[in-house]
C-alpha cells in the first residue's frame, strides 16, 4: 500500500488501479499521536439529498434521523434567495432561534445523527446535499 497523504491525526490509503475496475475501496484511517490506529473503514460512497422545496414557507426533511451518519454537507444553490436548516430534529423555521441561516449559494455542514430539516420561502427553490 501506499500512503498518499499523512498529517498528525489521518492517513488517506488509496485503492490501487483503474477506477471503474477496482475491487478495492479507499480507506481512510484515523492516527494517534504516537501512530497507533484509532479506527478505519472505507470511505462512504454517500446518498444524495438534493431536491427542491416542495411547498414555500413550510419545513421538510432534508434527511431523516440516521446514527450511521457521519456528516451531511450541501449547499443553497439559488442564486437569490436565502434557506433556514435545523439540525437537531426540529422544524427549520425563518428567523427563529434552532434554525440556522444558509444564504442564497453558502455552503453548509452538519455533524449531527439528527433529523434534519430545511425550509425556504419559495416552492421549487433548490439545493443541493450529500449524506456521508
Amino acid at each position: 500500500m501506499t500512503i498518499a497523504a499523512q498529517n498528525d491525526s489521518v492517513v488517506y490509503i488509496p485503492a490501487h488501479g483503474v477506477a471503474s475496475q477496482r475491487k478495492a475501496a479507499d480507506v481512510v484511517v484515523s492516527v494517534n499521536p504516537d501512530g497507533t490506529s484509532v479506527g478505519s473503514g472505507p470511505l462512504s460512497a454517500g446518498t444524495d439529498r438534493s431536491g427542491s422545496i416542495t411547498v414555500g414557507g413550510t419545513a421538510q426533511v432534508l434527511a431523516a434521523a440516521n446514527t450511521s451518519r457521519v456528516a451531511l454537507v450541501g449547499q443553497n444553490i439559488d442564486p437569490s434567495e436565502d434557506m433556514w436548516l435545523n439540525e437537531v430534529g426540529g422544524n427549520a423555521t425563518a428567523n427563529t432561534a434552532g434554525s440556522v441561516l444558509v444564504p442564497a449559494k453558502a455552503t453548509f455542514s452538519v455533524d449531527s445523527n439528527r433529523a434534519i430539516s430545511i425550509v425556504a420561502a419559495t416552492t421549487g427553490h433548490k439545493f443541493t446535499a450529500i449524506e456521508l
